[in-house]
């Protein structure tokens, strides 16, 4: 006689990081996600608009790394790598970024 019990356990319900990629998959938010970063790494690999490229990807690599540390616990190191090159990469193209902290810019009066 056969025995149809499993050896199998139940599957665990879906966790927290799995149910936030789902919703964000299926929104396509991550096409829109997708596109950025492959305009921002193509700046950044064609050597035009580095600064440019740099602002596109550092919201991306925050989101990241928020998502690896409040989410999923873990599997951060990609998440991390970006984001000393970012850190470089800004240190290095420094001079772009420098009006960014200025409390009361002039206002430009070329155009």
């Amino acid at each position: 006689m056969p025995s149809f019990t499993s050896s199998r356990p139940p599957p665990l319900p879906p966790s927290d990081s799995t149910t936030f990629a789902n919703l964000l998959m299926s929104s396509k938010y991550m096409t829109f996600v997708a596109v950025l970063m492959v305009i921002g790494s193509l700046l950044l690999l064609v050597g035009k608009y580095v600064p440019l490229g740099l602002t596109l990807l550092g919201p991306i690599i925050v989101n990241i790394l928020l998502f690896h540390f409040t989410l999923m616990h873990g599997g951060a190191a990609g998440g991390l790598i970006a984001a000393v090159f970012e850190i470089f990469l800004i240190v290095a193209y420094r001079r772009s970024f420098r009006g960014i902290f200025d409390a009361d810019p002039p206002p430009s009066t070329t155009i």
